[in-house]
This record gives structure tokens, sequence and C-alpha cells, in this order.
């Protein structure tokens, strides 16, 4: 019971601070044939998460390809990591329509990665509205489409994940990494 409470007030101090919607399962993923041009990373003692976005200037409208893998870069030969559905998901940020975070299902969930072998995360969208909110339209047709298209502006695009490496210390173990590129939408 106190662990289910110690992840139930995790969960909802995480979903506090992050734009939240449902949405698709974490799916774990083989390379694509080829990598994007730009590549932005950063690496500690445990993890490595690299962002891949094929370039950084768009036109309106044009899709805009991306993807993040995280490897484990650790002493051991596999780690566990607990966490909610995503363990990583991608944020998108601006001055008007994008707050930055991303959201995750009240679950949780193990995940065990094993050194030297990267894994593969597609971009998916996350993000939520309010039926009062003034771009509710826009918000509609954005996440109903499954490709990241954006209108012209300057954006920044993150790869986030969150989780704990002790279920029964889920606060005291609690590791997170984020790395974003900044991309702009033209005419």
């Amino acid at each position: 019971m106190k662990k289910i409470l110690c992840f139930a007030l995790l969960m909802s101090i995480m979903m506090l601070t992050l734009v939240s919607c449902k949405d698709k399962f974490d799916e774990m993923k083989t390379y694509p044939e080829s990598e994007p041009d730009i590549i932005a990373g950063v690496k500690d003692e445990v993890f490595e998460l690299k962002l891949y976005v094929d370039k950084n200037i768009f036109r309106e409208d044009e899709l805009i390809k991306c993807h993040a893998t995280l490897e484990y870069v650790g002493e051991e030969e596999s780690i566990t990591i607990y966490h909610g559905n995503p363990l990583l998901g991608f944020g998108l940020k601006d001055n008007i329509y994008f707050e930055g975070g991303y959201s995750t299902f009240d679950e949780l969930i193990s995940t065990t990665f094993f050194k030297g072998q990267p894994v593969y995360y597609e971009y998916v969208k996350s993000g939520g509205w309010s039926a009062e909110d003034p771009y509710v339209e826009f918000y509609k047709e954005f996440y109903s489409e499954r490709d990241l298209r954006l209108p012209t502006g300057r954006y920044e695009l993150s790869a986030i994940m969150n989780g704990s490496f002790d279920q029964d210390d889920m606060l005291g173990t609690w590791y997170n990494q984020a790395i974003s590129v900044i991309i702009t939408v033209t005419d």
C-alpha cells in the first residue's frame, strides 16, 4: 500500500508539471535506414540520450522527421528503470501553442536496458487543451494527424525521459534526462 501511495504521489507531482493528454504506448523500434542530419545528445554515467531531426529549418506544413535513441552506458551489463508509460516522450515549446511537456499514463512499468544496445523511440505527439482554450481548433487538427507539421514559428523540440531505479524508493532514486533542439518553420 505504501508503494502505491508513493507512486501515486510521484505521478501526481509529475503530471502537474507536464502538459497532459493520453497518447500511444511506448514502442521500441529498430533503427531507420538512414539517420537524420541534426543530432543533439546528452550523456551521463547511466544513459546517453540523442535526439535526431532531419534539419533545423522547415517550410510551413512540411513534414518534420525526428526520433530519439536512449542507450545504457553504465558499468553493469544491464539496468532496470521503473516508469510511467511512455518512458521517453517528446515535447514542443513555443510562444503560442505549446508548453514543452509530455504526458504519461499513471501506471508503473519497468524496462530493462542492456549496455551498448540503444533503443529507438519514434516521435509521438503528446499534449492537451481545454474547451475554453482560444486555440481549440488548432489543437484538434494538430493532434488528429500523426505526422509532425507546424505553422510558422520558432520551436524547441525535446526528448524527455523520467524514471526510478528502485521501485521501493521511487523518489530517492528518481532520474531524468532531457535534450532539445531549436527548429524554425518559415512561410
